[in-house]
């Protein structure tokens, strides 16, 4: 486009260009089937989708790089990533009621769910609304009400905030939007810039809500074990309902396992993670003799013990 500056492409991460490219593509690709699409096609589209971004976000697991902010998604999804490919229909289910509510209420689901068992009366029938339009989805019983906002600016900030976006100028925003949006459109700049605020106002504020809750849950439920081999360990607490976890992965970069309560392993990367040589390593790279003992690091009254296994 005339006048458009790449200098842009300088500050972003390369994996940001790829999988806003791969988003690009599925959207208009989904408009192309027009207003009453077939179901097949959408899904089709949507695996095609899903396929594409792993393969893309796989060849960038290894790369270092220092984030220019905190992973979006880190924030708004209990689990980042499927415990397997392709994700079973649990994970489906669950990653689209959490971006559902998170585009509906700027909040994070898990958030609003720790608020209802609070007894929080406002959380309650926000989190009735989005269940009941996910259930109108899953039975094809109509449209839903559509998020304030334009959906494909907030996926792209999603997709970039902390691969660079954050850093942009709003000329630079502006100019990169005009590349990767799939609308096609010139894109303005001071909109685009007092949108990414907004984002980033949202997602601090629930980084804040959960500072202040953190105090209330046991400190090691939040620390990170280092081990042999470069490796990290850290704990997730339950949130949303969802269990408690411990992720391991290399030192600055993303999870490469992840550990339930009964000791289970699940290999969230390639395969070469997943041999028996190497979940069996695992344990002995923080000095415990299994994966269950590695859990109960973290979570003591939940795992097994040194103590219970003698």
């Amino acid at each position: 486009m005339e006048g458009q500056s790449d200098s842009w492409k300088q500050k972003v991460h390369p994996l940001f260009i790829e999988t806003a490219r791969v988003y690009r593509d599925a959207v208009q690709a989904f408009m192309a089937l027009g207003p009453n699409p077939p179901a097949e096609k959408v899904s089709e589209i949507d695996g095609r989708y899903s396929q594409e971004l792993e393969e893309v976000r796989s060849r960038y697991a290894q790369a270092q790089y220092t984030p220019t902010a905190d992973d979006p998604l880190d924030i708004i999804l209990v689990d980042v990533g499927p415990s397997s490919w392709p994700p079973s229909q649990r994970e489906l289910n669950q990653a689209f009621l959490e971006h559902l509510y998170w585009k509906r209420y700027n909040e994070p689901l898990w958030i609003a769910l720790q608020k209802e068992n609070a007894g929080d009366l406002d959380a309650l029938p926000r989190v009735f609304r989005v269940a009941a339009d996910y259930e109108r989805v899953r039975f094809g019983k109509g449209p839903i009400k559509p998020a304030k906002g334009d959906p494909d600016h907030a996926a792209l900030f999603e997709l970039g905030l902390d691969l660079g976006l954050s850093t942009l100028t709003e000329e630079e925003l502006a100019d990169c939007f005009d590349a990767a949006c799939p609308c096609g459109k010139i894109h303005d700049p001071d909109a685009l810039k007092k949108q990414r605020s907004r984002k980033q106002k949202a997602l601090q504020k629930a980084r804040d809500w959960l500072a202040t809750e953190r105090a209330k849950l046991p400190t090691r439920e939040w620390m990170a074990a280092f081990g042999m081999h470069g490796l990290y360990a850290k704990g997730l607490p339950p949130i949303g309902g969802a269990p408690p976890l411990v992720y391991i992965g290399k030192i600055g970069g993303p999870a490469l396992w992840c550990v339930s309560k009964t000791g289970d392993v699940a290999v969230l990367a390639g395969p070469e993670f997943a041999s028996i040589s190497v979940l069996q390593e695992l344990p002995q790279a923080f000095s415990v003799t299994s994966s269950k003992e590695l859990f109960a690091m973290f979570f003591p009254e939940d795992g097994a013990t040194k103590t219970e296994r003698c």
